[in-house]
């Protein structure tokens, strides 16, 4: 665990229950971070593992095991509470079929049995602001999941980009809109989007990214813009690594480049928004294992003066309003709650 308002050192947090890397994550409503899957012997060979962390207490602990062990899998944190996972490989390698669902109230995990399908790894799954749930890739086609009984996928829109190998990049920048940008080896810049809001959704291309990159990060920030950071214009090679940052606009849907990194992030590389609305990159593979954080300071910090607030509840139940005081009201436009 890394304090970034202290900039402390790490405190070592180990769960002795399974090897975690390569699993899939999400945060549930209580707070509590939730892994699912792993690594056993080897690569492709997944885990049964349900990791539970709670940060207020710093501590692990274990749900009930999945009924098929995953690797490379996608979580999914619903609006009712529960949890779905899809695709992954299971111990033996092959390709996990079925979804399952996740109550974290009975720790009890449900297989999908009617929604049978091979997939690729680590999809991008999405509920949308009408509790659908959409699949929006990596791969050109996209699907909708329906969870209800033994659960069943139909076919979505057709991506006019997408790429197998985990190399795309997707993020819900607003609700129900969803951008894609990146992928292929040797990488493209293509990027494109989908209102999901609309009656007759379609994905349709928008100005490419600046460099073509593959297995980058991106970062939905406070303003609503998105920030592209890493990834690699071939493999996953030193050589080819993108050190600048780019910024989408989602008013233009155009890309700007930013500030460049002193250090690659590749694959396994993450970014994280910090609460002051600076950003963190980490991890990532190369010539040596990377052990250093850099972090962003957007444009939006330097726009002068922060608002100072003067007052605020320690905790706010949900549905119920709450008031933060401000000497500065007059001169706040927007205010994003992260």
């Amino acid at each position: 665990v890394w304090d970034p308002s202290t900039d402390a050192s790490f405190t070592p947090t180990p769960f002795t229950g399974g090897d975690l890397h390569c699993a899939s994550q999400a945060t549930l409503a209580d707070g509590r971070v939730m892994i699912g899957g792993g690594q056993g012997s080897e690569t492709h060979v997944g885990i049964h593992v349900t990791a539970l962390f709670d940060a207020f207490t710093k501590t692990w602990s274990s749900g009930a095991d999945m009924n098929d062990a995953r690797w490379y899998a996608t979580l999914l944190a619903l609006d009712d509470g529960r949890v779905v996972i899809t695709t992954g490989d299971d111990e033996n390698k092959e390709r996990v079929l079925e979804p399952e669902i996740y109550d974290p109230v009975a720790n009890t995990w449900t297989t999908l049995m009617g929604a049978s399908r091979d997939d690729t790894l680590y999809t991008f799954m999405y509920q949308l602001p009408d509790g659908r749930i959409f699949q929006a890739g990596p791969r050109a086609p996209t699907w909708f999941l329906d969870i209800t009984g033994d659960g069943a996928w139909t076919p979505g829109p057709r991506n006019v980009t997408g790429a197998s190998g985990y190399s795309v990049s997707s993020a819900m920048y607003r609700p129900g809109v969803i951008l894609n940008a990146g992928g292929g080896d040797p990488a493209y810049a293509d990027a494109s989007v989908i209102d999901m809001n609309e009656a007759s959704p379609a994905w349709r291309s928008i100005a490419p990214m600046n460099f073509p990159r593959r297995r980058h990060d991106l970062t939905i920030l406070p303003d609503g813009s998105v920030l592209a950071v890493g990834g690699t214009g071939r493999a996953d090679d030193d050589a080819f690594a993108v050190l600048e940052a780019e910024l989408f606009d989602p008013e233009t849907e155009t890309w700007t480049v930013m500030d460049s990194m002193v250090e690659a992030r590749m694959y396994h590389s993450s970014t994280v928004l910090l609460p002051d609305g600076r950003v963190v990159a980490g991890g990532g593979e190369g010539g040596e294992r990377r052990r250093h954080a850099q972090v962003y300071s957007p444009p939006y910090l330097f726009n002068g003066p922060r608002p100072t607030i003067t007052s605020a509840p320690d905790a706010v139940g949900y549905g119920q309003s709450f008031v933060v005081s401000t000497p500065d009201a007059s001169d706040i436009a927007s205010v994003a709650l992260l």
